[in-house]
């Protein structure tokens, strides 16, 4: 729970342009140190020319809701990390190896603030169109704000998403790893998307590397078995997302027919 404190504070905080502003005059270290979480929590990062904590999104409801319940939000709800530079070219690089020539539609689920989308649409043809599902709103805005040609922008819960057209030629994805409710995440997510996948066609997914080695945990085995008679692995730099804030140890799956 938020301190009263704390609470007063963000009650008179504004959000303008992105960026919210305390407007409680000069707090004792204690409070600035609470409302700082909670700002963090939602994405706000300090800026000194802006006076102000600088969202990535409109803040605003977020805020209101803190206000509201007094509850600190998760900094990480949707274990969200960006798609790094690397990561983005190694998958392009393996569906340009397979060949674009192939390709009607791509469906990036899970597309966060679109790294990949806006790769996708800088080396691939444009005819090829693009689908992304992004279950945040701040983040799926984000991707409408770049105004990318020919992308399709989708709210939607990818779990729970039935796609008005048939199967997907590529699928470029880099899901949760883990969520509060589902520990392993992107195998759900995989297994999803491979559904949706055309019978001849490219599903290239960043995965961590734990379900190479990881004992008899039924699930992982099956998944292992899977790649290896059906996929590849790609194997990543050691601190691939370093720059995302994790440096969890990942690889990329290849699924092809």
């Amino acid at each position: 729970m938020i301190s009263k404190e704390a609470m007063a504070v963000l009650a008179e905080c504004t959000v303008q342009d992105k960026v919210i502003r305390i407007n409680s005059g000069q707090l004792d270290r204690k409070t600035y140190e609470a409302v700082n979480v909670v700002l963090d929590a939602l994405g706000g990062k300090w800026d000194r020319k802006n006076k102000g904590h600088i969202c990535s999104y409109d803040p605003s409801d977020a805020l209101a809701s803190v206000v509201s319940t007094g509850q600190v939000p998760d900094k990480n709800p949707l274990a969200y990390f960006p798609s790094t530079q690397v990561v983005v070219d190694s998958m392009i690089d393996r569906l340009i190896l397979y060949g674009t020539n192939k390709v009607c539609t791509i469906l990036e689920p899970s597309a966060g603030d679109g790294a990949i989308v806006a790769a996708l649409r800088q080396r691939i043809p444009r005819s090829i169109g693009i689908v992304a599902v992004e279950i945040d709103p701040g983040r799926a805005q984000q991707i409408r704000d770049r105004k990318l040609p020919d992308v399709e922008v989708i709210e939607a819960d990818f779990l729970q998403w039935q796609p008005a057209r048939g199967g997907f030629e590529a699928i470029l994805m880099n899901p949760p790893f883990r969520t509060p409710n589902l520990p392993l995440a992107y195998l759900d997510h995989i297994e999803r998307a491979l559904s949706m996948r055309a019978k001849e066609g490219i599903l290239l997914a960043v995965t961590p590397i734990g379900w190479q080695y990881s004992g008899n945990r039924a699930r992982l085995v099956q998944f292992r078995e899977m790649v290896e008679r059906e996929g590849y692995t790609l194997e990543l730099p050691e601190k691939a997302f370093s720059s995302s804030g994790t440096d969890v140890r990942s690889c990329v799956v290849e699924f092809v027919d």
